[in-house]
């Protein structure tokens, strides 16, 4: 049976001033749900026979033509759920809650939101690229749901390749965010068709070898000379400490605090994926914290000084903390190419030196040492052994089956 409309006024929810909401009952499949339409005046101003403000109240004309186009909107979102098999009291409630986000960078920010309610940080800031991508690409920070579809969308993936010059990995993650904030959007019954049914994954010539430095290269940068504390310094010690701590990423090794070593052995929860790793520091590994450790003081919370900067308070705050990585990684990325020079790796490889080539310098090492690609994936902490394959196949690398208790041994 088709929905059906109609106000009325809830005096048991009167304000201190003694005005009522205005609320719509819809009523389909007799189940009902109430939608408050925001509207409040006091029950001598409404006419309950005509569902309508009477002439009393001063602005009578303009409300009852909000509670009009409200009801034609209700019809509307009832109509459109029927066509689609959806139609519900609850559907058609939820449907009107969400006419106001038919934009889908409204919705978009949700969805940053949750992120970030949720300590996904990393997800978090994926999300926003592909967001400021999609704003660009589209022109404006207007966008319906309706204006989306497998055409726009392929465009937007076409846009990204030819015009952005993105991977083909990148345009996939673009892809997968924009398919989850999509999703929000089917559940909130604002689409009901999926906009990825045509849509085509990007073509992409097979990507360069990511970089990677032998074992001899990263001793060279741990040998140099550098002046203590600067930002070469620090730059070239978190590196080489990141390579000899099983390629621990820089998010993880900018929050690694005292507290988190024990007894020659390192235990922190991995903030990409959230799972905790327990492992011996190797010999190399514990000179570097020993650097830092003649230097402690006793407020030292951290082992290296890029969050130093902030306060006590602040370091509670966690999108300040990444907003505080995300700044010092730049720092650290452009000292790391100078130290690489330094230690005179080759021009053209140092000028491509990150913070994240450690992780790939330590896969390549695993891999000259005959490690079986189950033990590598253990050290990377992969959670599949397909992830390692692949990220192996990404550094030009094919592992051998042989098994290894300790790497660096």
């Amino acid at each position: 049976m088709p929905a059906t409309f109609h106000y009325y006024l809830r005096e048991q929810r009167a304000n201190h001033k003694g005005e009522c909401p205005i609320y719509l009952r819809i009523t389909c499949n007799r189940k009902l749900k109430y939608y408050n339409t925001g509207i409040r005046i006091n029950p001598s101003d409404w006419r309950d026979d005509k569902e309508e403000v009477r002439r009393t109240h001063s602005t009578y004309n303009k409300l009852n033509e909000e509670l009009d186009i409200l009801l034609a909107e209700a019809k509307k979102a009832a109509r459109v759920l029927r066509r689609n098999n959806k139609e519900s009291a609850v559907a058609i409630r939820d449907r009107l809650i969400g006419a106001s986000k038919e934009n889908f960078f409204i919705m978009a920010d949700e969805e940053l939101a949750t992120l970030e309610r949720n300590d996904q940080y990393y997800l978090k800031k994926q999300t926003k690229a592909t967001i400021s991508k999609l704003k660009e690409f589209n022109g404006s920070k207007n966008l319906l749901f309706t204006e989306i579809n497998s055409d726009f969308l392929t465009r937007f993936q076409e846009w990204m390749r030819d015009e952005k010059g993105n991977k083909g990995s990148t345009i996939r993650k673009n892809m997968s965010d924009m398919r989850r904030i999509l999703e929000r959007a089917k559940d909130a019954n604002l689409i009901f068709n999926d906009p990825f049914g045509d849509v085509k994954a990007i073509k992409q010539k097979k990507p360069k070898q990511k970089v990677k430095l032998t074992h001899d290269q990263i001793k060279a940068m741990a040998n140099l000379s550098l002046p203590k504390n600067s930002v070469k310094w620090n730059a070239r010690n978190v590196f080489v400490l990141s390579f000899y701590l099983n390629g621990v990423r820089f998010g993880d090794m900018a929050k690694l605090s005292w507290d988190q070593i024990d007894n020659g052995r390192l235990s922190y929860r991995m903030s990409k994926t959230g799972s905790v790793m327990y492992f011996p520091i190797p010999d190399p590994g514990k000179v570097i914290l020993d650097k830092y450790r003649d230097t402690k003081n006793g407020e030292d919370v951290f082992v290296f000084p890029f969050l130093n900067g902030l306060s006590k308070r602040d370091r509670n705050d966690k999108t300040k903390v990444e907003n505080k990585v995300s700044s010092s990684l730049t720092q650290v990325n452009e000292a790391i190419k100078e130290v690489g020079k330094q230690a005179k790796i080759k021009e053209s490889i140092a000028d491509q030196i990150t913070t994240h080539v450690a992780r790939h310098s330590f896969a390549q090492y695993l891999v000259d040492k005959g490690v079986s690609i189950y033990e590598i994936s253990r050290q990377l902490r992969h959670s599949k052994v397909s992830t390692t394959e692949n990220y192996l196949d990404r550094l030009g690398l094919q592992a051998k089956d042989q098994t290894m208790d300790n790497p660096f041994d």
